[in-house]
């Protein structure tokens, strides 16, 4: 007999999925019990969940914005790992892994090179990227492990006037669980997976809480190790399951509370990832590549952060300061760079050092030398460190006006090289030696922000309430740069030191309305604002009426209804909104597509609709279901500063999906008197979505799919033990999430893809004690 894969067991579990409630009616306790509550006084299973997405603890069915949130119990029934996961859990959030690990996150189809469009929090401190070397920091988001996260928060909207830039089509804050002063506690999860198309993974995760002096100081230390196998296929160097992925870290939490009112939390989070992308090339067939090079990553993230929270009775003070370091870097070949620079005649007049057209002799020469440099790896190590402070004060004149003052301040460094080395032609390893480069140069880029920022909302009558919002922000950028050693084939001289500046400063507002209806109907209306900086591009050779790009702004008009009916057995939440986007930073390209850079390039108009639906029709069944569609325009012709990306007034806008859906199933139920079985399916889509705003090459297009996955477990709530099988992409759909075509760098004749993971089978255990 073959080896007995655990993916042969991703056709029983959606059988025993639809079995369950059957296997339910038999058994003598089939009504189950109810679910467990969270620390924040609702039931999991509940959409009554306490919020503080306005910095103030709301019911979620009684914030009047946007927003889903989700606890611990249910991040785990999703089997949701990380962050790169989140599509899941809102309407409207696409989240695509770019490289070496990282995120993009798009919400309401707002997604564009530059800064990112999405802020993402983690506790009070905000996530900021490096710019990389083509100002792209919304590309390089890194991931955040979900266990031991008390709660996340998906804002959908501008959040401009509360979280700053960056947050200009939403904020994801992740809650982390808080050390417990009062008693120990611990939890141990282990997960063994296999992965179809390639081999066995593993990860334990593990959390231990103590009160280091009872009542007055504890700890919670989270740490977690992750081994994936690949499961793309090298066949010019014959590795097989060439990609890879280890992962590990480090989160500890120490919380203070010295006298009544006052509470200060420590946080320290670290997580080292390396392995080898999992990019493949489009033309050979799914998971199958011919690069020369191996391309290799590695990216350690250690992030610092003190929170003081004192309450004054009459209003709340919170003063946060952070500290992130992180160094990244990757190789991907280049090898195509090279030989497809023989095509373009600047490249070989480069070579010469020549103004005018190479003969036929000298462009014979240059061929034969870019043919001679043989495997080529690209590698831009980065250096990136953010510093940040906030402080803010929040609180309630009697129950006639809430309100929020605070300010606040980041200084992101960044120093980023960017070399070419030769490899080796048989096991694609760079060979990286001192001064043994073919191409060298280095950008260092600082960028400050200091914003003040006000919100208040007077309760009019015991029904309606106003708000109204505005937040003054500058920023400032300096960005400079040295081609050490240039080479021809990537069309690059050499430059001496250079610097440019660039600031900017404005204001952005919200107002809003909400009218509660009943205790369980509620409507509001709203029109906010949200912006991100502009910046200095960093591309060689680019002219000096295209170094430097401004601000971009958009305002979101909203309308939305939140609904309870049977007494919550249903929910349903929706809204309806306009975004008009003006001064769209989108990028471009120049030297034939060799490099990158970030223009403002017109306007554009997003209408949208997004909908909630949770049903529980008996005890323990549940159903949920979400959707949005986006249609995003073109409003005038856009054409860059240096003409090179062409769209039209009508032309649909690229990158976003214009139909999101999440679907869920779950059923609950006591197998006896301390043992309880849980059933869980769940289906998300993403839609059709293009790289480019021209629709002229199919190659841009990434193809609608959807991705599906299902959990069947068991939890003892007296012993605290739980036995789960899962699989995710259980139909192994090739659910593309990048597909390059028209760059030099890639070839345009070859694309380079990467797709969701193959179907992956896995036993999850868990102790909690």
């Amino acid at each position: 007999m073959g080896r007995l894969r655990f993916s042969q067991f991703a056709y029983v579990i959606p059988a025993l999925a639809l079995a369950a409630p059957a296997y339910a009616q038999q058994t003598p306790a089939a009504a189950g019990s109810p679910p467990p509550s969270t620390e924040d006084g609702g039931s999991d299973y509940s959409e009554d969940i306490v919020v503080t997405a306005l910095h103030r603890e709301s019911s979620l069915q009684e914030t009047p914005l946007a927003i889903t949130a989700v606890t611990q119990e249910r991040i785990r029934d999703l089997a949701v790992v990380d962050s790169r996961s989140l599509t899941r859990l809102a309407p409207g959030l696409v989240v695509t892994e770019t490289n070496a690990g990282n995120n993009r996150f798009t919400i309401r189809s707002i997604g564009a090179a530059g800064e990112p469009t999405v802020g993402i929090y983690l506790d009070e401190i905000p996530l900021i990227g490096p710019p990389g070397t083509t100002n792209d920091a919304g590309s390089l988001t890194p991931s955040v492990r979900l266990f031991d996260i008390e709660r996340v928060e998906v804002l959908r909207g501008p959040q401009g006037t509360l979280y700053g830039a960056g947050s200009m089509a939403g904020t994801i804050r992740f809650i982390a669980a808080k050390p417990k002063l009062d008693r120990y506690e611990g939890e141990v999860l282990a997960r063994v997976s296999d992965i179809n198309h390639g081999g066995m993974g593993y990860e334990v995760n593990a959390m231990a809480n103590m009160p280091l002096v009872d009542g007055l100081l504890g700890l919670r230390v989270v740490g977690f190790y992750s081994d994936q196998d690949g499961y793309t296929d090298n066949e010019l160097l014959g590795i097989k399951n060439s990609n890879y992925m280890k992962t590990k870290g480090l989160r500890a939490a120490l919380r203070f509370e010295p006298a009544p009112g006052l509470v200060i939390d420590g946080l320290f989070n670290f997580q080292d990832a390396k392995g080898v992308t999992p990019d493949y090339r489009y033309e050979l067939g799914k998971y199958r590549a011919d690069f020369a090079i191996r391309n290799r990553f590695s990216d350690k993230y250690k992030l610092y952060g003190l929170t003081a929270n004192y309450d004054f009775n009459w209003a709340k003070l919170t003063a946060t300061v952070s500290y992130s370091d992180r160094d990244a870097e990757y190789f991907w070949d280049s090898t195509e760079a090279a030989i497809n620079s023989i095509a373009v005649p600047t490249a070989c007049s480069s070579y010469f050092g020549i103004r005018t057209a190479c003969s036929a002799t000298q462009s014979a020469t240059y061929a034969a030398y870019a043919r001679s440099l043989g495997p080529t790896a690209s590698n831009p190590p980065a250096h990136n460190t953010v510093f940040t402070q906030e402080a803010r004060l929040a609180g309630s004149i009697g129950t006639v006006l809430d309100w929020t003052v605070g300010a606040f301040h980041s200084k992101r460094k960044a120093h980023i090289d960017s070399y070419n080395w030769p490899a080796d032609p048989v096991t694609g390893e760079p060979i990286v030696t001192a001064k043994g480069y073919r191409f060298y140069r280095y950008i260092i880029d600082h960028l400050a922000q200091t914003a003040g920022f006000a919100e208040g909302t007077a309760h009019l009558t015991s029904q309606l309430s106003v708000t109204a919002g505005a937040r003054y922000y500058k920023y400032s950028k300096l960005t400079g740069g040295e081609v050490v050693l240039a080479n021809p084939s990537n069309f690059t001289t050499k430059t001496p030191y250079s610097e440019s500046r660039t600031s900017e400063s404005g204001w952005i507002f919200k107002f809003g309305a909400d009218y509660q209806i009943s205790h369980d109907f509620m409507i509001y209306a709203s029109a906010s604002q949200g912006y991100r900086p502009g910046g200095i591009n960093q591309s060689v050779g680019l002219p000096p009426d295209a170094q430097t790009y401004d601000a971009d702004s958009l305002w979101n008009y909203e309308f939305g209804f939140k609904t309870s009916w049977l007494d919550r057995a249903v929910t349903f939440n929706g809204a309806l909104y306009q975004i008009d986007w003006s001064n769209r930073q989108t990028s471009a390209r120049l030297n034939g597509g060799a490099f990158g850079y970030i223009d403002n390039i017109g306007s554009a108009r997003i209408r949208g609709v997004e909908l909630e639906l949770a049903l529980r029709p008996i005890e323990g069944l549940e159903f949920n279901g979400s959707g949005s569609f986006n249609d995003g325009v073109l409003t005038e012709d856009q054409v860059s500063d240096l003409g090179t990306a062409p769209g039209k007034k009508g032309d649909k806008l690229d990158v976003s999906a214009r139909w999101t859906w999440q679907l869920g199933a779950q059923y609950g139920w006591d197998l006896n008197s301390s043992l309880r079985g849980i059933a869980r399916f769940d289906a998300n889509y993403i839609g059709e979505r293009w790289s480019t705003i021209s629709r002229a090459d199919e190659r841009n297009r990434l193809p609608g799919f959807w991705n599906t996955s299902a959990r069947i477990g068991v939890r003892s709530e007296d012993t605290g033990w739980s036995l789960a099988l899962y699989a995710t992409n259980l139909f192994d759909v090739v659910g593309l999430q990048q597909r390059n075509a028209g760059s030099i760098l890639v070839g345009y004749s070859q694309q380079r893809a990467s797709s969701i993971s193959p179907r992956t089978v896995g036993i999850e255990v868990d102790k909690s004690f």
